[in-house]
């Protein structure tokens, strides 16, 4: 199951360590191309290395394209290191000016074959027999690195790449930087089907590896601040590198995002030697895509009154700063700092073709219904009031208000100011996860004071939104209450909506009770609507909190029944099937929720709130886990980071976290000692006494910790936090929580030689909890039960058949994974007639300790070995004497006289 980042493409997170490389031959190429480097060296980006290496390794061709800074010279320096240490051949070239001729780019080229002066680099043959004797003598193929070939790129030069390629017959590879596309793609069919184009969008900086570039942690409103400047820059690193500068002489990140324009001096001058270098028919319909920045090639040859398709795929050839928009071959975009320079250039020398152009283009989208992009059109245009009907239409659409994706200072003083418009707006970049930007509107909206009726009433639910973006529950819980009190006659929609947010921050803060009370005012507010949006709302709502309850077949009714409602479509469906996929596999049923997921995880993601977006996103780790093993739910997992934050924020940032870490403490402990031992620092980073949780997150990272003390043998510690976690969740009926934590109970008491105790805690979860559903909250941890499941069997079978399935379902499903022999018993008679296997002398030393009181973590102490170590040898003793206790296992020691 792939995720794919919902911005146009897998943004893997990625370690990042600074380093400086080494290569004498591309060293003097940096100069020219600053882009990945820090004033202490350059970032190490592994993720774009690995793609590059693996691409160079399986194409005869690979491109790099792109602008200045792109950090192109750094990536081909990540080539030659690994040919370097695989011992393979490489030839590197950085080319100069005078390389444009084809007799200085020959001697270029003989000096690095290091060809007799005699021998005539223009001629292939003695090339090509030198670099295949490379090949030859290395046992591996020759990797051809050419750096700035742009300054080369002529038809002699790719003549001489083409014959070596031909000739070489997969011995010889070339990886190529350019700053535009090779012009006639080499000119080779057998080529074209074996080349690997690494483009702008490719070689952009991922927030990962964005945020290296900034000294210490960054705080969460600079972290806000770093997500708009990436937008603003589309990951470019030179324009990185001068907010970089900026952000040492003191401004914010934010301050430095709402400033950078590509229309200032510093990208002028490469600006217009980009529009300079391009042919007439591509630079014409560059310059009309300026004003609108992204657009359909069909409006673009409407507005040209002319441009067939080569145009545009000229223009996105030649220009690196055009692209088309998500793969899709019909609309073409601008990089959003080249759009701001072409239409400050268009605006400065000629307003009046400005002003028609943004015109005709609004009227296009207004024709074929798209009222965001033609408001977006009518704002640039000036003309606030049309832009202002078109955005009220998008949020009065009766399927659900439709986000409105403008930011407030893209937005006129006339629309800013006008209450309904500004909760328009805001509503939109709220339900977007643009917290900040819906405050900023809010600060510069009129007083509440000035306000009354609806006006009032729209722009106090917009702060209650932002609240809730910002994780304030308490907040929420006061004013919303209040705010449904005071605004009996609102619209349905606006008051389901505020009953809605609600109904979540009391669950996040741990009170199911008020939470259900709000979700019954929804209802009866949502009863005189037929909206389907609303309605498919109240039960995804619902949903969570039976599964919060500990009644998933409860939750999968709400979700089915709600996704047979025809209105139910779009991005709600898509959200209530995130939901449903995870009522799925907690009640057993993982194919069916991997096939919901597979349909629709990526576009689920892109609406909703924390909660539904965990449901879907960590329902595909734990069955990514299940199918490919944890190294595979890491990488899901920190591949959907970046995304999960800048959609939802720090508090699903942290639950996505704390998934991760579950998953590695769900490792054996040899395993996880060895192999993931480093991904518990984060589970200390987010225990950390200065960090700011909500009442549910902070309830998951002290379990994380119970469990962690539990898996390293500090049983004591682990049932210490545990306590309170069980008598809350009890009182408040949330039974999920209950059951994981009566799991982790139940294997410290094991731990703690009480293994009946453990038997009573972990039934009582089972019975109380497994006839509603909850399956995979057992199974999950069955491992942790490993001690136990053979009594849980011997348990089930003294029921002879006479409990309830679910519950006799969960117990088979434990002891087969724990592989527990699924046969009768032996007699105790028989038990005792069976020879007794010799212990060794680590063993007895072992079972001498427990005797005398100790506790694994004080035994591993004793004898100055790991806990794990001690746990292996109690698991050998328990075989060798035939019992399932610590407590049975000092018994029959003393019987057989192994102890005294």
């Amino acid at each position: 199951m792939a995720f794919a980042d919902m911005e146009g493409g897998a943004r893997p997170a990625v370690e990042l360590r600074a380093h400086r490389f080494g290569s004498e031959a591309l060293q003097p190429a940096l100069r020219r191309d600053p882009g990945a480097g820090t004033a202490d060296g350059v970032v190490a980006r592994p993720r774009l290395e690995r793609q590059l290496i693996a691409a160079a390794n399986n194409n005869l061709i690979t491109t790099l394209v792109g602008p200045e800074g792109t950090g192109k010279t750094t990536a081909l320096a990540a080539v030659e290191r690994e040919c370097r240490r695989l011992r393979q051949p490489a030839v590197v070239i950085a080319c100069a000016g005078p390389d444009g001729e084809a007799a200085h780019f020959a001697a270029s080229v003989r000096r690095a074959v290091e060809l007799a002066t005699g021998q005539d680099a223009r001629c292939p043959d003695s090339m090509l027999a030198a670099l295949l004797n490379r090949a030859a003598a290395a046992n591996a193929p020759v990797t051809f690195i050419v750096d700035d070939f742009d300054l080369a790129d002529h038809k002699p030069q790719r003549a001489l790449i083409v014959d070596l390629l031909h000739g070489g017959r997969g011995e010889i590879r070339v990886v190529v930087a350019s700053r535009f596309k090779l012009r006639c793609g080499l000119g080779s069919p057998m080529l074209d089907s074996k080349l690997a184009d690494f483009g702008m969008e490719a070689l952009a900086f991922t927030a990962e590896e964005a945020v290296q570039l900034f000294p210490g942690p960054l705080s969460a409103d600079e972290e806000q601040g770093l997500a708009r400047l990436l937008e603003r820059t589309g990951g470019w690193p030179l324009a990185l590198q001068m907010a970089v500068r900026r952000h040492r002489a003191g401004e914010s990140l934010a301050a430095i995002a709402a400033d950078l324009s590509g229309a200032s001096p510093a990208f002028e001058a490469l600006f217009d030697r980009c529009l300079e270098e391009l042919p007439p028919a591509p630079r014409a319909a560059a310059t009309i895509l300026g004003p609108i920045g992204t657009a359909p090639a069909e409006l673009i040859a409407e507005l040209l009154d002319s441009g067939p398709i080569d145009t545009f795929e000229a223009l996105t050839d030649t220009c690196p700063f055009v692209a088309f928009a998500g793969g899709n071959s019909e609309d073409l975009r601008l990089h959003p700092l080249f759009r701001d320079y072409l239409l400050a250039r268009l605006r400065r020398e000629q307003p009046q073709r400005c002003q028609h152009l943004l015109e005709r283009a609004a009227i296009w989208f207004e024709r074929r219904g798209d009222g965001i992009a033609a408001a977006r059109c009518w704002l640039r245009a000036g003309q606030a009031d049309r832009a202002a009907r078109w955005l009220e239409r998008a949020g009065n659409r009766p399927q659900g208000p439709q986000p409105i994706p403008l930011r407030g200072e893209e937005l006129p003083a006339a629309v800013t100011l006008t209450p309904e418009s500004a909760f328009r707006v805001g509503r939109g970049r709220a339900f977007q996860g643009d917290r900040a930007d819906t405050a900023h509107l809010l600060e510069h909206s009129p007083s509440l004071a000035t306000m009354n009726g609806d006006d009032k009433a729209r722009m106090q639910l917009l702060r209650l939104l932002v609240a809730f973006g910002y994780d304030d529950f308490d907040l929420v819980r006061a004013e919303a209450g209040r705010w449904l009190t005071d605004y009996r006659s609102a619209r349905t929609m606006d008051r389901v909506i505020a009953a809605l947010a609600l109904a979540l921050a009391c669950n996040a803060l741990l009170d199911p009770v008020k939470a259900n009370v709000a979700l019954d005012q929804a209802r009866g507010d949502a009863a005189r609507s037929d909206s389907a949006y609303l309605h498919t709302w109240i039960a995804i709502i619902a949903g969570l909190l039976a599964l919060d309850g500990g009644n998933p077949a409860q939750a999968l009714a709400e979700m089915e029944r709600a996704l047979a409602h025809t209105g139910c479509q779009g991005a709600i469906r898509r959200t209530c099937e995130l939901v449903r996929a995870e009522c799925l596999y907690e009640t057993g049923q993982t194919q069916a929720a991997a096939q919901v997921l597979e349909r629709n995880l990526v576009e689920g993601l892109r609406h909703g709130v924390t909660e539904t977006a965990m449901a879907g996103l960590e329902t595909a780790i734990r069955l990514r886990e299940l199918e490919a093993g944890a190294v595979a739910a890491l990488t899901l997992s920190r591949e959907a980071e970046h995304t999960i934050e800048r959609r939802f924020g720090n508090r699903a940032r942290s639950h996505l976290r704390l998934a991760r870490i579950e998953t590695v403490l769900r490792q054996p402990d040899d395993r996880r000692a060895v192999q993931f031992d480093g991904e518990l620092t984060e589970l200390d980073i987010l225990a950390d006494g200065d960090a700011r949780h909500s009442p549910s997150t902070l309830e998951r990272l002290r379990l994380a910790v119970a469990r962690r003390h539990i898996a390293e043998g500090d049983s004591r510690a682990g049932l210490a936090l545990l306590g309170p976690i069980l008598a809350q969740s009890l009182a408040s009926r949330r039974l999920r929580v209950w059951a994981r934590a009566s799991v982790l109970k139940a294997a410290a008491q094991v731990d703690e030689g009480d293994a009946g105790a453990a038997l009573k805690t972990v039934w009582a979860a089972i019975e109380r909890t497994a006839p509603r559903g909850l399956y995979r909250s057992f199974l999950d941890d069955a491992a942790l039960l490993r001690p136990l499941a053979p009594l849980l069997l011997d348990h089930v079978r003294r029921l002879g058949g006479g409990g309830d399935p679910g519950c006799l379902a969960v117990a088979e499903a434990i002891a087969k994974a724990c592989a527990v022999p699924d046969q009768p018993p032996a007699s105790a008679a028989a038990v005792a007639d069976m020879p007794i296997e010799a212990l060794t002398s680590g063993e007895i030393k072992v079972l001498s300790l427990a005797a005398s009181g100790l506790k694994n973590a004080e035994i591993a102490e004793r004898m100055l070995v790991a806990v794990p170590t001690v746990k292996w040898h109690l698991h050998n003793i328990f075989g060798k004497l035939g019992v399932r206790t610590r407590t049975a296992a000092i018994a029959k020691a003393r019987e057989t006289g192994v102890l005294s």
